[in-house]
């Protein structure tokens, strides 16, 4: 799910909790009964809910009834779970199912019980050997996507889960593409989210490839390691400048004890110039 779609309470996979107040009107969804509230957001609301016939908790999404008719959420809601039921990868939160149910649709996915990594590094900047530990992994997921075709295009801190083992999980796949899903917006603005875009995808959302997933990797990786995004400002458009025209900080002005080696990665993800940026995940794995 996208920055900001939940509340306070957390988030499929996040912090949520069944103590949350459940609403006096629960919506039926057959198959599943609803135990909680994880939180809300301008197109849906998130529950806490166990899957009947398997006794399985889950996260399940239920798309706001009045935007049900309205396409691009519907079709958003449906991208993202058709595109994480192409994976099985430990370190992506996984589809479950999906469906609608009187006009209003729903998808169920992995609840992880974990902290969003934006909220980690928001109180303090994470030493070298831990980022290389959280991120090596989500590489590989990486790998796990471009290999199945398919693109995340909004990788950033808050897409990224630290389950209760100390493992990073990948989610939200809202903005993902596959190749065989031409239901990918041209039009109406740019995809992502401006910190962690890459300037291929700010000029041209369509344009966004694993390579583009490997920029965003590494700005947040960048963020993780040096307490900060690689660009920063007080609009999108001055933050969007940044990222197409601006000299990226080097990381080690940032963060003391980096090793060269590790800079080396971050400024390499960091290139605009994709002929010498990481071809694709396994190089940078590599």
């Amino acid at each position: 799910m996208a920055e900001g779609e939940l509340g306070a309470r957390g988030r499929p996979g996040g912090e949520g909790r069944a103590d949350a107040p459940i609403p006096d009107k629960l919506p039926q969804v057959p198959g599943y009964r609803i135990e909680g509230l994880l939180g809300s957001g301008s197109t849906g609301v998130v529950y806490r809910a166990r899957q009947v016939s398997v006794d399985r908790v889950v996260a399940l999404k239920i798309l706001r009834k009045e935007l049900a008719g309205a396409g691009k959420a519907r079709l958003r809601l449906q991208r993202e779970a058709r595109a994480t039921a192409k994976l099985a990868h430990p370190n992506i939160v996984a589809a479950i199912d999906m469906g609608e149910v009187d006009g209003t649709w729903w998808y169920a996915m992995e609840l992880v019980d974990g902290r969003p990594l934006h909220k980690i590094i928001a109180e303090e900047r994470l030493p070298e050997r831990e980022v290389l530990r959280l991120f090596i992994p989500l590489v590989e997921a990486l790998r796990h996507l471009a290999d199945r075709g398919v693109v995340h295009r909004d990788i950033k801190p808050s897409n990224i889960l630290v389950d209760g083992l100390g493992r990073a999980r990948l989610v939200d796949l809202g903005l993902a593409q596959a190749d065989d899903d031409p239901q990918i917006t041209n039009h109406g603005g740019t995809l992502g989210t401006p910190h962690y875009i890459s300037p291929e995808q700010a000029r041209d959302p369509a344009s966004a490839d694993a390579q583009s997933d490997l920029w965003s990797l590494g700005a947040t990786m960048y963020h993780a390691a040096c307490g900060r995004p690689p660009f920063s400002g007080e609009s999108v458009a001055e933050i969007l400048s940044g990222v197409l025209h601006e000299k990226v900080r080097d990381p080690s002005e940032l963060a003391d004890g980096l090793s060269s080696g590790f800079v080396l990665v971050l400024r390499k993800c960091l290139v605009r110039d994709r002929a010498r940026r990481y071809r694709d995940p396994a190089e940078l794995l590599s």
